[in-house]
């Protein structure tokens, strides 16, 4: 449950943590603005390209995207399905 009387600094902390649990098919693509998210894979390999570099993570690594730039293309690498995280994600209350 997240209170919707928070001050200041407890909107910025809880936006912090906020997490989204996302699947992506091999099909499919994920856009993110440049706001300084974490992601951390949980299964699969992912496609991240940002700011003209690809990088590629697997199963229980994380990446910090930048908080300025592109916008990010994330999509799942080969034939099977991806289970990502993304910590600070910029949807939702």
């Amino acid at each position: 449950m997240i209170s919707l009387n928070l001050n200041p600094t407890e909107k910025r902390l809880s936006a912090a943590r906020r997490m989204v649990r996302l699947m992506l098919r091999h099909d499919e693509v994920l856009r993110l603005p440049p706001a300084g998210q974490e992601l951390q894979v949980i299964s699969g390999v992912a496609w991240i390209t940002v700011n003209g570099r690809d990088i590629f993570l697997v199963s229980g690594e994380r990446f910090r995207l930048p908080s300025r730039g592109d916008t990010t293309l994330i999509s799942a690498l080969g034939r099977q399905s991806m289970i990502l995280e993304v910590f600070g994600a910029p949807w939702g209350a």
